[in-house]
């Protein structure tokens, strides 16, 4: 609901700011299939710092954030 509301969209002058919604999903569902499938429930900082895929997903959700918001000409 944040990337899509008339004041973000504005705040950061692009229409696209909603893709970067796919990336943190992405990093929801994976600290859910590791709570509730692997039970690994822990520290979440831990995770974060061990989990490869949550820490590519952030990599590629500040990336997208950059690209879409400076390079948006």
């Amino acid at each position: 609901m944040y990337t899509v509301s008339p004041e973000v969209i504005e705040r950061f002058n692009s229409p696209h700011i909603y893709l970067t919604t796919i990336f943190v999903l992405g990093g929801i569902v994976r600290y859910l299939q590791l709570a509730l499938v692997y039970e690994r429930t822990g520290s979440p900082t831990e995770i974060l710092l061990k989990d490869r895929f949550i820490q590519s997903g952030l990599l590629l959700w500040i990336l997208s954030f950059y690209l879409i918001i400076y390079l948006n000409e």
